[in-house]
This record gives structure tokens, C-alpha cells and sequence, in this order.
């Protein structure tokens, strides 16, 4: 059969142009997921943004007399915990914008320490401590300074179509591609 080697030929390409346009990495869909975007939580805080002046009159350090003035002690608390509260309320706040941001667009946050607990008070933030400033004109001023753990934090988005359609396909082979062609016997 002269034409039966062209038919051949012609059933062979045809096969692998087949198997070629099927190549699961050349005619993967492309997908509509967006990318994961993470972000740093963390807080740095001061009780005041400039400090408070004191009267500096202390035989015990400029620290300890930053901790028994009654200003200080009224704008910041008695060991600077008014300074870690506020530490902590930025914190929180920082997190429940990327959160709110995160949900508003569809997305799912996962913190990077999958054990990590969002804290509920503020001893997740570090005690504040004293902190000795020179003003102007020279003038020593008290401040506290309070930090909280950074976390890193991720906003994921899933890859679905609808509800349990998932958008990938599974890869074929060229097997897979000719099991349901007729077998030919000649």
C-alpha cells in the first residue's frame, strides 16, 4: 500500500501536534489570582513626641528623676504603661486595617508563624522605658518608649471559579491524550 506510509505520516504529525497543543505547560490557563501581599505589623511609640522638661535636681540620675516626676507620671503612668498601651493600640490598629483591607479584597491573612495568637492586651508589648532627651537650649526632657513584636502578616488569594471549582486543570500526558482513539488493526 503505497498511500498507507502518507497516511501513516500524516496520522503520526497530526498526533503530535496534538500532543503538543496539549503540552500542560505551554496551554496551562492563565490565572486570575492575584499574587500574595504581606505586610510588617509592628509599633514603636513615645508618651510624648518631644518629652517632658524636668526639673533636674537629683542626686540619683536623670532616670530616677524621671520616674518620681508627677508630670511624667501623670502623661505617661507610674512605670510608663500608659506609653505601652498606646504601643499596643497602634499595634492592633496597624493589623486590623491590613485585615480589614485584606477581607474587603477578597483575601484570607495567614500570619508567617502558623502558631502565632493575635494578643489581646498590651503585655504583648514591651515594657516602655525611660528615655533622657536634650532639648532645646540644653534642657534634659523625660520621655518613655514602648515597642511591640513585629509579625509579619499575609494577605492570600485563593484561585476558585466558584464554590468548589477549583481553576486548575490536571496535566495530560500524550497517553492520556491517545487512549481514546480507536485501535487500528491492519
Amino acid at each position: 500500500m503505497p498511500g498507507g506510509k502518507h497516511l501513516h505520516g500524516a496520522v503520526l504529525l497530526s498526533l503530535c501536534l496534538l500532543a503538543a497543543a496539549s503540552d500542560p505547560i505551554r496551554s496551562a490557563p492563565s490565572t486570575p489570582c492575584r499574587p500574595e501581599q504581606q505586610s510588617l505589623i509592628d509599633a514603636e511609640t513615645h508618651c510624648t513626641p518631644a518629652g517632658i522638661d524636668i526639673d533636674y535636681f537629683h542626686e540619683h540620675g536623670i532616670k530616677v528623676a524621671c520616674l518620681e516626676d508627677a508630670r511624667v507620671q501623670r502623661l505617661c503612668g507610674l512605670d510608663g504603661e500608659l506609653t505601652r498601651e498606646k504601643a499596643f493600640e497602634l499595634w492592633q490598629s496597624r493589623l486590623q486595617n491590613f485585615v480589614s483591607t485584606c477581607n474587603s479584597e477578597g483575601g484570607v491573612v495567614a500570619y508567617d508563624q502558623p502558631d502565632f495568637v493575635e494578643p489581646t492586651s498590651s503585655s504583648y508589648c514591651l515594657q516602655a522605658q525611660p528615655e533622657v532627651v536634650v532639648g532645646a537650649f540644653e534642657a534634659e526632657r523625660c520621655n518613655f518608649r514602648s515597642l511591640c513584636p513585629a509579625i509579619i502578616v499575609s494577605c492570600q488569594f485563593p484561585c476558585f471559579l466558584g464554590p468548589n471549582v477549583a481553576l486548575e486543570t490536571p496535566p495530560q500526558t500524550l497517553a492520556d491524550l491517545l487512549a481514546p482513539l480507536p485501535v487500528r488493526y491492519q
